[in-house]
C-alpha cells in the first residue's frame, strides 16, 4: 500500500511540475537554513561537554567593589599555601606564558600555558600519546596538543623527544587532543615546579579551576574561598570584615564559553543571546517555507478537485485521500532534505569561513543526529500537509462532477493570514539587518580617542627575539615609513589587564584607587595619538629616570572633585607602587581601550624610558604603507638576530576582534533576511495567481463600465499592499523592542532611525509588485466577453 501511495505521489508531483518545483525550492532553502543554524547551535552548546567531571569543576573570580566587574585573576601563592576546604584539587593556569618552541633548528609559533601538577586532575583532555600519570613528574616536562605534535613530528609519537623553549630543553611527556569545542585552547603545556613560579603576593596572573567534592554547594564554596584568602592576606584578622564582604563569582566549566569574563583569555567566547536569536530565526524561516508550501497546496485545490472527486466516486475514503496528500507532502519534504544536505555539504566551507570557527561537519552530523533530522523532516511533512489534506479530502464529489467550481473566499482569507505571517518574518529580518548594519558601520567609524588606524604593534615570537627590542626600535626610527616608534608592555586592546589597587595621598587624604593601566615608554602617547590635556609628558631632566604616571580624564573625574583637583598639583599624589612613589604628571584625553561594549573606565600609563622593560613595539604607520613596513621591520629583525621572527599587527584588527560576534550577528542577519524575503516572494508568485484570478469577473465588469487598465491594476495590487502594511506594523513593533535591547549592550550606539523600517517597507512593496505584476497584467488584459461568456 505504501508503495502505491509513493508511486501516486511521484506521478502527481511530476504532473504539477511548476508548483512542485516552487514548493521544493522553498522547502530546500528553509531546511538548509535550519540545518546551518542547527549545526552552529549544536557546536556552541557542545563546548566543554567532553570533560567527564564538568558538573564539579568551577572557575571563579572576585567582584571589584568600585566597578562591580568580575576579575578572574588570582595570585598562585594564595591557593598553593592555603588550599580551599571542600575541594579535591585546585589548579592554576598562566596563559600566554610563551610563544615559541624549537626542534631541529626550526622554530614553531605556539600558544604555551604554564600549569601545575593538578591540571589533569581538574581538566580532562583526551590523551593521544603518553601516560597521564607521568605528564608532570619531571621539572622540565612539556605536553603538546595533537595539532602541534603533527605539525612538528608528523604521525610519529614524540614521547621522550626534547624541544627548546626560552633556551632550555623540555622533554615531551604526552600529547593530548584539544577539541574545537573546548573553550581552553592551548598548543603546549609546560610544567614548572611551584617553587620556580613568581611568588609575589599581588601578581594576579593565574586562572583558577577547582574540582569540588560531591555535595558542596556554591555558598559553602564561597565561604571556604574567603577563609583561604583570610589566612593568606589577613592572618591577624584585621581585614576580616573586608574579606568577608568580598564578592566571589562562580562559573561551571561547561558554561564558561558563554561568559567572556572567564573565556576571553582562553579563546573565543560564545554569546548565549545570539544562540537563542538565531535558533528562533532558523525556526521562523522554516515556518515561512512550510507556510509557503501550505499556501501552494491550497491554491492547487481547483486543479486537483476533479482528481479527488473521481477517486472518491471510485470508492476511495476520505481517510485514503488524506493519506495520499500527507505522503505527497512528506515525500517532497524528504526530497528537499536530500538537496539541503547536498547544499550544506558543498557550502560548508563557506559557513566555517563566515563563522571563523573550526567546525567539523561529520562530527556534528552523526548517524544519530541524521536519524533525528530524518524523523523531524517526516513530522514537518505531516504538519505541512495536514491542512491541505483535510481541505482537499473533504471536497464533495457531486459538486465538482456537476461542473461547479470551488468557492475561494474562505481559502483567500486563510491564505491572507498565512501570507501576512510570511511578510511579518521577512520584514522583521530586513529591519534587523538594516539596524545591525548601521550599528556595525557606526562603531567601526567611531573615534576611540586615539589614532586607531595608524597604530600598529610589532610582536616578538620568542623571548630571545624580544631581547632585541631596544636595537630594533633604534633601527626602525631611522626609516621614514615609521612616523613614530615606542614600546609598551602589551597592546592597549587587551581585555585581561590586571587591576591595580593603589593608595594615594592628596590634600592630606588617603583614598583607595582602582583602575587599569600598563607600562609604556613616554613616546607611546605620540605613537598612539593620545592627547595630553593638562600637565606634561615624561621629562628626563625633571623625572631623572623615575617612573611617572599619566591618568585619563575619567580617572581624575572619578577620584577627585573638580574643586579639589584645581587646587592639587600632580606632584602631590604619591603612590605606594614602589618605595620611591610615582608622581602623576599629566592628564590625557579619555579614550576607549576596549570595545564599545564597555564604558570608558579609569586608565593610565606608567611611563619610563627603559625600553627593555617592555614586551611590544608600538609603531605609527600610514595604513597605505603597512606592507612596506612589514618588509622593512622583518628585514631589520633578521639582520639583528637571524632566525627570529616578528609579526606586525594593526590596532584596528585587534579592535575588530572584540566585535567578532557582533559582526557575525550582522552578517547572518543580512544573509537570513535575504533568504526569508526570497522564500516569501516564491510563495507570493503562485499565490497571486489564485487571488487575482478570483477577481477576474469583477475586473471584466469594471472594464465594461470603462475603468482603465491602470486603475484596475491598482485595485488588484491594493490587497497585497494592505497585507504588507499590516505585517509592517506588527514587525516594526516587535523589532523596535528587540533591536533596542540588542543596541543596549553597546556603550555607544547608533540612534534608531526610521531608515531601516522604511527600507523594509519599500523592499516588501517592490517584491509584492514584482511577483504579482505578471498575473495582474494578464488579468486586466483578458477580454470581458471571454470571462463572462459562461454567465
Amino acid at each position: 500500500m505504501l508503495f502505491y501511495y509513493l508511486r501516486l505521489a511521484i506521478q502527481r508531483l511530476l504532473a504539477l511540475k511548476k508548483n512542485s518545483i516552487i514548493s521544493a525550492i522553498g522547502l530546500t532553502m528553509g531546511i538548509s537554513c535550519a540545518l546551518y543554524v542547527f549545526i552552529w547551535v549544536k557546536h556552541e552548546k557542545s563546548f566543554d561537554q567532553f570533560h567527564p567531571q564538568k558538573e564539579r569543576v568551577y572557575t571563579f573570580g572576585y567582584v571589584n567593589d568600585e566597578s562591580n566587574e568580575v576579575s578572574p585573576f588570582w595570585p598562585y601563592k594564595v591557593f598553593h599555601e592555603f588550599p580551599i576546604k571542600g575541594t579535591e584539587a585546585i589548579t592554576l593556569i598562566k596563559t600566554k606564558a610563551g610563544k615559541n618552541i624549537r626542534y631541529n633548528q626550526k622554530s614553531y609559533s605556539t600558544n604555551i600555558w604554564l600549569v601545575d601538577s593538578l591540571f589533569t586532575k581538574c581538566l580532562n583532555f583526551p590523551v593521544i600519546h603518553g601516560n597521564e600519570d607521568e605528564f608532570f613528574n619531571h621539572k622540565r616536562s612539556i605536553i603538546l596538543s595533537e595539532k602541534t605534535s603533527e605539525e612538528i613530528f608528523g604521525n610519529i609519537s614524540p614521547i621522550g623527544k626534547k624541544v627548546i623553549h626560552n633556551n632550555e630543553f623540555y622533554t615531551i611527556k604526552g600529547v593530548v587532543s584539544v577539541p574545537s569545542n573546548s573553550t581552553l585552547q592551548f598548543e603546549a603545556l609546560i610544567y614548572n615546579d611551584p617553587a620556580d613560579w613568581d611568588q609575589e603576593i599581588f601578581n594576579y596572573n593565574f586562572r583558577a579551576f577547582t574540582l569540588i567534592n560531591p555535595g558542596v554547594g556554591s555558598e559553602e564554596l564561597r565561604h571556604n574561598i574567603r577563609q583561604s584568602l583570610m589566612k593568606f592576606y589577613s592572618p591577624s584578622g584585621e581585614d576580616a570584615d573586608d574579606i568577608h564582604e568580598l564578592g566571589i563569582d562562580f562559573q561551571l566549566l561547561d558554561e564558561i564559553h558563554f561568559n567572556p569574563v572567564y573565556s576571553s583569555v582562553f579563546g573565543k567566547s560564545g554569546n548565549k543571546n545570539y544562540v537563542i536569536i538565531f535558533t528562533i530565526v532558523g525556526i521562523f524561516i522554516l515556518i515561512i517555507s512550510v507556510i509557503n508550501y501550505i499556501n501552494l497546496n491550497v491554491t492547487q485545490a481547483q486543479t486537483r478537485a476533479k482528481e479527488v472527486a473521481v477517486r472518491k466516486s471510485s470508492g476511495a475514503s476520505t481517510r485514503q485521500v488524506m493519506i495520499q496528500f500527507l505522503i505527497e507532502s512528506i515525500f517532497i519534504c524528504l526530497i528537499s532534505l536530500f538537496f539541503s544536505l547536498v547544499i550544506v555539504e558543498l557550502s560548508f566551507d563557506v559557513l566555517v569561513a563566515l563563522l571563523n570557527q573550526d567546525i567539523a561537519l561529520y562530527e556534528e552530523l552523526t548517524v544519530g543526529t541524521l536519524m533525528s533530522i530524518f524523523a523531524c523532516t517526516i513530522l514537518l511533512g505531516a504538519i505541512a500537509g495536514l491542512y491541505p489534506s483535510i481541505y482537499l479530502s473533504e471536497i464533495p464529489p457531486y459538486r465538482i462532477l456537476k461542473g461547479n467550481t470551488l468557492e475561494v473566499s474562505g481559502k483567500v482569507s486563510f491564505i491572507n493570514v498565512m501570507m501576512c505571517i510570511q511578510f511579518v518574518v521577512s520584514i522583521s529580518m530586513i529591519i534587523g539587518m538594516g539596524i545591525a548594519y548601521q550599528q556595525m558601520k557606526y562603531i567601526n567609524g567611531y573615534s576611540l580617542g586615539y589614532d586607531q588606524d595608524k597604530l600598529h604593534y610589532i610582536l616578538f615570537e620568542s623571548l630571545k627575539g624580544q631581547k632585541q627590542i631596544k636595537a630594533l626600535k633604534a633601527e626602525l626610527k631611522k626609516h621614514p615609513v615609521f612616523e613614530s616608534v615606542s614600546t609598551i608592555t602589551s597592546s592597549i586592546t587587551r581585555q585581561d589587564f590586571e587591576q591595580d589597587r593603589i593608595m594615594y595621598n592628596a590634600l592630606d587624604s588617603v583614598v583607595n584607587v582602582e583602575f587599569k593601566g600598563t607600562f609604556a615608554s613616554p613616546d607611546f602617547l605620540e605613537t598612539a595619538g593620545i592627547e595630553i590635556i593638562e600637565g606634561r609628558n615624561y621629562d628626563p631632566k625633571l623625572d631623572k629616570g623615575q617612573y611617572v604616571f599619566v591618568a585619563n580624564k575619567h580617572f581624575v573625574k572619578k577620584y577627585m572633585s573638580e574643586g579639589k583637583f584645581n587646587e592639587c598639583k600632580f606632584g602631590n599624589w604619591r603612590f605606594e607602587k614602589d618605595s620611591n612613589g610615582i608622581k602623576i604628571i599629566g592628564v590625557i584625553k579619555d579614550f576607549n581601550f576596549l570595545s564599545l561594549h564597555h564604558d570608558i573606565s579609569p586608565w593610565g600609563f606608567y611611563l619610563h624610558p627603559n625600553d627593555e622593560n617592555h614586551d611590544v613595539l608600538a609603531v605609527r604607520i600610514d595604513p597605505n604603507n603597512v606592507e612596506q613596513a612589514r618588509t622593512v621591520s622583518s628585514g631589520i629583525m633578521n639582520r639583528l638576530d637571524q632566525g627570529e621572527s616578528i609579526k606586525l599587527v594593526s590596532n584596528r584588527s585587534l579592535i575588530n576582534g572584540h566585535y567578532e560576534s557582533d559582526q557575525l550577528f550582522s552578517d547572518l542577519f543580512i544573509i537570513l533576511g535575504c533568504i526569508a524575503t526570497f522564500i516569501a516572494s516564491l510563495g507570493l508568485l503562485t499565490l497571486s495567481s489564485l487571488m487575482i484570478s478570483s477577481k477576474a469577473k469583477e475586473v471584466a465588469l469594471r472594464k465594461i463600465f470603462g475603468e482603465s487598465a491602470f486603475v484596475l491594476s491598482l485595485r488588484l495590487i491594493k490587497n497585497f499592499i494592505l497585507l504588507i502594511f499590516v505585517a509592517f506594523i506588527i514587525a516594526s513593533s516587535v523589532m523596535c523592542l528587540a533591536m533596542n535591547n540588542w543596541l543596549g549592550q553597546f556603550s555607544v550606539r547608533v540612534d534608531m532611525s526610521p531608515m531601516p523600517f522604511l527600507l523594509a517597507l519599500i523592499i516588501s512593496v517592490l517584491v509584492a509588485v514584482g511577483t504579482t505584476a505578471y498575473h495582474i497584467f494578464k488579468t486586466v488584459n483578458l477580454s470581458p466577453s471571454n470571462v463572462l461568456k459562461g454567465e
